[in-house]
């Protein structure tokens, strides 16, 4: 979403498609991206800031989704239960603000657990939105082949991340 178009939205968030009502927050606007390049010659490492406004701004929802599938690799978990219940989980430090944004458009609560917070839901359509952000950056094998299985229970395609 361009930060244009953020201005008026207040109850309402935007994830692949799926619209959820009842947050409250407005969604976060792109940070400006420092672009480093460093230079072998004398030692010395040059800042670029300039440029065009696609060099300097990073999408927010690509940039929370490519996070989620990190974290997702890390300490996440797709699971489909014996009564055929969809659940996800994921584990994180106290300190990450993943588990902050995903209760906030999710709604679940967090759990502690030795180390950190565990976030966890069984709502069909809470996993559905979280299949939708992750596909395509869920990197570790273990964990694609979880979430193929989710997928497939789910009718949605699952995508090997690019690059």
């Amino acid at each position: 979403m361009a930060a244009d178009t953020c201005k008026g939205i207040t109850n309402t968030a935007l994830f692949a498609g799926t619209v959820f009502k009842g947050i409250g927050t407005r969604p976060r606007r792109p940070r400006a991206v420092k672009i480093q390049y460093f230079a072998q010659s004398a030692g010395n490492f040059s800042t670029l800031t300039g440029g065009s406004s696609e060099t300097t701004r990073a999408d927010p929802l690509s940039t929370f989704n490519a996070q989620l599938g990190e974290r997702v690799d890390r300490n996440g978990y797709f699971t489909i239960r014996s009564s055929g219940t969809l659940a996800f989980q994921l584990t994180a430090h106290t300190d990450d603000p993943i588990l902050v944004d995903l209760q906030t458009h999710f709604g679940a609560k967090t759990a502690p657990v030795p180390g950190g917070l565990c976030w966890r839901t069984t709502r069909r359509q809470t996993v559905r939105a979280i299949v939708e952000l992750v596909n395509g950056h869920v990197r570790v094998e273990r964990r694609f082949r979880q979430f193929t299985a989710v997928c497939r229970e789910l009718g949605i395609t699952p995508r090997r991340p690019t690059g």
